[in-house]
């Protein structure tokens, strides 16, 4: 149930926070930890 609530509030925001951007570059874990971001920043921009 949480899920779905998730996927709906996720597609909700996808629809109306305008365009999506990078702000800078994304910072990976190291190589002891399991390869993933540890950062990603973003920013939103103007709504179309």
């Amino acid at each position: 149930m949480a899920l779905v609530e998730l996927e709906e509030r996720l597609a909700f925001l996808a629809r109306n926070m305008g365009t999506l951007e990078l702000d800078g570059e994304p910072v990976y874990e190291s190589i002891l930890g399991i390869y993933g971001l540890a950062e990603l920043p973003i920013r939103f921009g103007a709504s179309p």
